[in-house]
């Protein structure tokens, strides 16, 4: 096998990743892909955020896990090879979610989390990729953060008033049952969304 890339769904970290994902274990993840990393020569690794209301809280830590990871297994960390040229390791993409409505993070329109969203964006365009890339694979590249400026746009569109009235309300009842099925609760996971999950629950 000349190359070989694993690709892991994660839209968040800690145990906002694992709400969003029933069944996930953040640190057992986190171990896994360090092993494939140490254990292995010239793989790379994806990790596909798929933006929604959830991951917007974790968003800068999500970030800076990409580029710590980028730091520890950049290029002066990788073996050379006969059959392979060094490479990036460590990749990363960011969908937006468009379904279900009531999860998306068009819903948090016109509140304190645009400046958030705005502020991971400094965050990125702050370190982004030097001249050097090619010997340090260090970085975030120019179109991750066009990525994350279009989802932003996307974000600032929101929803008519009265789609947004009825997917608050749904986020609300969606919640509460996922609580209620997995023994979890949204708002002991979610702090920073506890005031928005108040307003949805009044809808």
């Amino acid at each position: 096998i000349k190359h070989f890339m694993l690709f892991v769904s994660c839209d968040s970290v800690g145990v906002q990743a694992e709400y969003i994902r029933s069944g996930m274990n953040f640190n057992y993840l986190k171990s896994n892909v360090l092993d494939v990393l140490n254990k292995t020569n010239g793989t790379a690794i994806s990790f596909i955020n798929t933006f929604n209301v959830l991951s917007a809280p974790k968003l800068k830590d999500f970030l800076q896990w990409i580029l710590d990871l980028r730091e520890e297994f950049n290029y002066d960390q990788q073996k050379p090879e006969i059959t392979r040229k060094k490479r990036q390791r460590i990749w990363f993409d960011i969908p937006i979610l468009s379904q279900p409505p009531w999860l998306s993070v068009k819903l948090l329109a016109g509140t304190e989390w645009e400046q958030h969203v705005e502020d991971c964006i400094l965050f990125m365009e702050k370190n982004v990729q030097k001249d050097d890339y090619d010997t340090s694979f260090c970085g975030f590249k120019p179109y991750e953060i066009l990525k994350l400026k279009r989802n932003f746009a996307i974000m600032k569109q929101g929803f008519s008033h009265e789609e947004q009235l009825i997917n608050e309300k749904r986020f609300f009842q969606y919640t509460n049952e996922l609580d209620r099925r997995r023994g979890t609760s949204f708002v002991q996971v979610f702090p920073e969304l506890r005031d928005f999950h108040r307003k949805a629950c009044l809808k």
